[in-house]
């Protein structure tokens, strides 16, 4: 009966606020009107004058918010990816991340460094398409993800084929004074559109515990932004990459200009957001054995009001992807030291 004026009220919150502000002056104007006409009685304004019409004006106020409530329960079950607010789409993403990983009844013991990368991607895919999903919407948008293995340096010499070529983003070559690293391999890589850019085979220094510096009144890991600094334990989202030298002042001179290159007019120009979720594997204790990396062609990659509880499911989402992570980079470990 009302949907067009539901729907207005619907794409125009401060409506329902204007509805509230409504019934208290109507109750206002209603007494002076009748003061202005009653000078001297007040008390003589009938009852009945003032209530019926105020209950006509609370009564539609109170449908249009609850009609409003029942248009946003069906489009968020028709539609998942228009949930926005209290209906972030966690159940239904939860549930694509399970059948990515899970398609069928093997075990991660049985499945080949093939098998693993397969179902990797088709979890990343999915938590791109959670990110698009409560994201703006451009023309020609592009989303990209990666994820970078961790490895230590005695490792990683031994897993990355030209390792000191591909060592990118760091002034000194000094091994002891990193944790690790991280390696972004082409084989854990996804985008949407499919024919966008590719990314380029890199190494990243992870720093050791020792390289701080202070943030915000915190002693902080000195680390480069996105992936190395998610490794110690949480997200690194960057919403705008022109600005990103000027987040980078702790480091060197030399550091940050290369890294204002890359993404000014390097092989990272395309990138103007990004954000770097840890992925943690229990052994005997948590540790971080990857970094999912996902960058997007336009500013903001995750809205401000949905930095916290966003990544915190992401990276939720996440312990499920990591024992399929962890298998697969000791099975390329393994594979490589044969070698």
């Amino acid at each position: 009966m009302f949907d067009s004026i539901i729907s207005f009220f619907k794409n125009r919150k401060l409506a329902l606020v204007f509805l509230d502000w409504l019934v208290w002056a109507y109750q206002l104007g209603t007494v002076f009107f009748f003061a202005f006409i009653n000078k001297n009685n007040w008390s003589l304004i009938p009852f009945w004058i003032n209530l019926l019409p105020l209950a006509a004006v609370s009564f539609f106020n109170l449908y249009i918010k609850i009609s409003v409530s029942r248009i946003g329960d069906k489009k968020s079950t028709e539609n998942p990816s228009i949930q926005i607010g209290k209906y972030l789409p966690y159940e239904t993403y939860t549930q694509r991340i399970t059948q990515a990983l899970y398609p069928d009844e093997k075990g991660i013991s049985e499945l080949s460094k093939e098998d693993l990368s397969e179902r990797i991607r088709n979890a990343s895919l999915q938590i791109m398409d959670f990110l698009k999903s409560i994201g703006r919407k451009r023309k020609n948008e592009i989303y990209r993800a990666n994820l970078m293995l961790y490895y230590q340096y005695t490792e990683a010499i031994e897993v990355i084929q030209g390792f000191n070529e591909k060592l990118r983003f760091t002034d000194n070559k000094k091994t002891e004074v990193f944790e690790g690293f991280l390696w972004l391999t082409p084989e854990l890589c996804c985008m949407t559109p499919e024919n966008s850019p590719q990314y380029i085979e890199f190494v990243l220094p992870v720093p050791n515990m020792y390289s701080k510096t202070i943030y915000r009144d915190e002693e902080i890991v000195l680390a480069l932004p996105g992936a190395p600094s998610a490794f110690f334990g949480n997200a690194s989202i960057h919403s705008n990459t022109k600005y990103i030298k000027a987040e980078c002042k702790d480091l060197s001179a030399e550091l940050r200009s290369e890294i204002d290159r890359y993404f000014n007019e390097g092989e990272g120009k395309e990138i103007r957001s990004f954000a770097s979720f840890p992925i943690k594997y229990k052994e005997k204790e948590y540790k971080c054995v990857g970094i999912l990396n996902i960058d997007y062609n336009s500013k903001i990659i995750i809205k401000s009001k949905y930095i916290s509880s966003s990544s915190k499911f992401i990276e939720t989402l996440l312990t499920l992807v990591a024992p399929f992570v962890f298998r697969y980079k000791t099975l390329l470990y393994n594979e490589k030291k044969m070698n």
